[in-house]
């Protein structure tokens, strides 16, 4: 009987001892990735909507431990999207409506926003669901770099502004 309890308590040791093991061959990078779509559209619109798309890269390789371990990923997680509207040029009531942001062709939808509100206050907007995130993080898995697209319509023009996005995440690193 003890010989029984003795492999039980050996091999229960060795279990743990893998799990281990594993934690110490892993570490996780933290980073935030920001990108910012420049919107300009200098033509007068007399008054009338107009649909813009600006793209962006995200690209988490310009994190050189990533990089340097891009075969190495175990897991991505997203942890938060969001952006800011920064820069802001033209008459205070101008919109953004109808607007999106896509990471290739995982689509987020925005709330309209009055620009110079939001710049004025400095809203920082969380965007995307867990399932979004989910998706974004298996496409920078495959590939580190996504491209993001925004769209929407400004209800007139001229006007100018930024849209800082930024992509906060985990990247767990197993090195065996």
């Amino acid at each position: 009987m003890k010989t029984k309890a003795t492999l039980l308590i050996i091999l229960l040791l060795n279990v743990l001892s893998c799990d281990e093991i594993d934690k110490l061959t892993e570490f996780d990078v933290r980073d935030n990735f920001e990108s910012v779509f420049r919107i300009s559209e200098s033509a007068n619109s007399e008054g009338q909507p107009v649909t813009i798309t600006e793209t962006v890269t995200v690209d988490i390789s310009t994190n050189q431990e990533i990089a340097d371990n891009l075969n190495l990923i175990q897991s991505i997680a997203i942890e938060s999207i969001t952006f800011k509207i920064e820069n802001f040029s033209g008459n205070d009531n101008i919109t953004l409506s109808n607007a999106s942001i896509a990471f290739n062709n995982e689509i987020i939808t925005l709330e309209d926003i009055n620009l110079s509100s939001a710049e004025d206050s400095g809203t920082v907007y969380n965007i995307g669901t867990a399932s979004n995130y989910n998706t974004i993080a298996n496409i920078l898995k495959n590939d580190p770099s996504v491209t993001a697209k925004i769209s929407g319509t400004i209800s007139e023009i001229p006007v100018s502004f930024d849209v800082r996005l930024k992509v906060d995440l985990k990247v767990v690193i197993d090195v065996i």
